[in-house]
C-alpha cells in the first residue's frame, strides 16, 4: 500500500531543558491525547497531538506589569519615544500576550484535529475490506435500490421475497438466467462493463440512471448487480445516488458503505466518481490525493 498521503508530520520532541534567564517564564508544552469517532461507522482512532503546545489555563503572570524591555541605544530610544508605554511585540501586559497566543494555539489545535479526522475518513473509505467471501446476499441501500452480486440475481426466492421488479446487470461476464426470470414479470437490462481501471464506466452512467429511474416511476424495486457486488455495481449505485439524491461523493460513499461495508470500486472507477462529482458540484468533497492510499487488490 502506498505511503499515506495525509500522514501526520513527526511529533516535535523537546530537547534538554535550558536554564532560564532571571525574570523569564516557562510555558509548558505538554502533549495531549485526543480521541474521536468519525461519522462513517465504528472506526475509532486515537492520536497524539504534541505538535502544538498547550498553554496553561491561566496567564503565567497575574500582574499587569508589562514584560521587561531590553535596553535600547539612545538612537533607538529616540525613535520609539512616542510609544514608551507599549511593551515589545505590541503587548501592554502579560494578560494581553497570553490571550492572543492562546487563541492562536487553540485554533491550530482544532485544525490538527480536523486534519486527522479527514485522514481517518480517507483511510476508512479507500482501504480494501478485510474479508469478503462473495456469497453475501444483496444489500438494501434504501427501500427501492438494492446492490449485490450475481448470486441474488439468480435466486428466485430472494427476488420474490424482496419484491424485485427490475434487474440491472453490469457485469460483462455474467449472462441472463432466463429460467429465473421466466414468468416473474421482472424487467431485465444488461450493461456490459469490465472490471478494470481503463474501462470508461462514466459512459454507462446515463443508461443505468435511465433504467433505475424508470423502475422508480413505476413504483418498483431495482437490483443492481455485477459478479460480486463490490466494484462495478457499487460504482453505478454511488453515482446514481449522487445524481438522484444530490449528494457529494463522500456522503454517497458513506451511505453505501454503511449498508454494504465491503464496497470497493477499483481505482479507475474512483477517478470516474471524482470526475462525476466535479460535473455535478464543480468541486470535490474529498482530496483527489486520497487515491494514493487506494489498493488494487482486496485483502
Amino acid at each position: 500500500m502506498r505511503e499515506h498521503l495525509l500522514a501526520s508530520s513527526p511529533p516535535v520532541t523537546s530537547g534538554a531543558s535550558q536554564p532560564q534567564p532571571a525574570g523569564s517564564t516557562t510555558i509548558s508544552q505538554a502533549p495531549s491525547t485526543c480521541s474521536a469517532t468519525p461519522e462513517d461507522g465504528n472506526l475509532q482512532f486515537a492520536f497524539e497531538i504534541d505538535r502544538v503546545p498547550k498553554l496553561p489555563d491561566s496567564p503565567p503572570h497575574s500582574t499587569n506589569q508589562a514584560p521587561r524591555r531590553r535596553r535600547r541605544s539612545s538612537t533607538t530610544s529616540r525613535r520609539g519615544s512616542n510609544s514608551k508605554s507599549q511593551s515589545p511585540n505590541g503587548f501592554n501586559n502579560w494578560e494581553a500576550f497570553y490571550t492572543y497566543y492562546k487563541a492562536k494555539i487553540e485554533a491550530r489545535r482544532r485544525t490538527v484535529v480536523e486534519e486527522l479526522k479527514l485522514e481517518a475518513h480517507i483511510a476508512a473509505l479507500f482501504t480494501p475490506p478485510t474479508s469478503y467471501n462473495g456469497s453475501e446476499r444483496a444489500s438494501a441501500i434504501d427501500g427501492r435500490l438494492f446492490l449485490g452480486s450475481a448470486c441474488s440475481a439468480q435466486d428466485p426466492l430472494w427476488l420474490q421475497e424482496n419484491q424485485i421488479t427490475h434487474i440491472l446487470n453490469v457485469a460483462d461476464e455474467v449472462g441472463l438466467n432466463e429460467t429465473v426470470l421466466q414468468g416473474s414479470g421482472i424487467v431485465y437490462r444488461w450493461l456490459s462493463i469490465a472490471d478494470h481501471c481503463e474501462f470508461d464506466i462514466r459512459g454507462q452512467f446515463d443508461a443505468a440512471f435511465e433504467f433505475i429511474l424508470s423502475a422508480y416511476q413505476l413504483g418498483g424495486r431495482v437490483l443492481v448487480h455485477c459478479a460480486a457486488g463490490v466494484s462495478r455495481s457499487a460504482t453505478i449505485a454511488i453515482a446514481f445516488i449522487m445524481h438522484y439524491e444530490k449528494l457529494q461523493l463522500r456522503e454517497a460513499l458513506l451511505l453505501v458503505r454503511e449498508k454494504r461495508p465491503f464496497v470497493y470500486p477499483n481505482r479507475g472507477f474512483f477517478v470516474a466518481l471524482f470526475n462525476f462529482e466535479e460535473e455535478l458540484f464543480s468541486a470535490n468533497s474529498l482530496p483527489r490525493t486520497a487515491l494514493d492510499v487506494h489498493e488494487e487488490a482486496l485483502a
